[in-house]
């Protein structure tokens, strides 16, 4: 089920390691077999029972203890494991800046813009590549029947589309019309 999506190829070999729902235990065996580290140094692990009650927590507690709460037998949390395994540098660097951003007290008693937009990437982000700048143009421009109807075919062999969002994955595993990366 989990791996039929396109969306899933780039983490097909982490997938095919697990047993859905997986354990904790199960989690952290991997991140040790791939020697999974925060860009800051720290080995990181998954753990269940210490779910902070506001965000700033939760990013905190990854930078400073390596410790990435997770829930138990949860989609959501191990999507978002997958995603920590495949792509650590991508995953570090949005938690170093939200911390960046918690330095500011302001920020930490209401989430700005910025901290809005790296959730959204974490959530809902999708990475484009292409050999072609005028498909990033339309890409950019939002010209979408030109893009994915007009230019398919340009699409099909020219970019390359690979979601880390852990929240748009998770809907992946049962697609609706109205889902969107960021």
């Amino acid at each position: 089920m989990i791996a039929s999506h396109p969306a899933f190829s780039p983490y097909r070999g982490l997938i095919d390691r697990v047993d859905l729902p997986c354990p904790i235990e199960r989690l952290n065996q991997l991140a040790e077999e791939l020697k999974l580290r925060h860009d800051n140094g720290k080995a990181l692990r998954f753990e269940t029972g210490i779910m902070p009650g506001h965000a700033a927590d939760y990013e905190l507690s990854i930078a400073q203890r390596g410790i990435i709460p997770t829930r138990e037998n949860n989609l959501h949390d191990l999507l978002n494991a997958l995603v920590w395994m495949r792509f650590p540098g991508l995953k570090s660097a949005l938690n170093l800046r939200h911390c960046q951003m918690l330095e500011n007290p302001q920020e930490r008693r209401q989430r700005g813009a910025l901290r809005d937009q790296l959730t959204l990437l974490d959530e809902s982000g999708v990475l484009v590549a292409s050999t072609s700048t005028d498909l990033l143009g339309l890409l950019e421009e939002k010209c979408w029947v030109e893009l994915f109807w007009d230019r398919r075919k340009d699409v099909i062999r020219q970019m390359t589309f690979i979601v880390v969002g852990h929240g748009l994955l998770e809907k992946c595993t049962s697609p609706f019309a109205s889902m969107t990366g960021k």
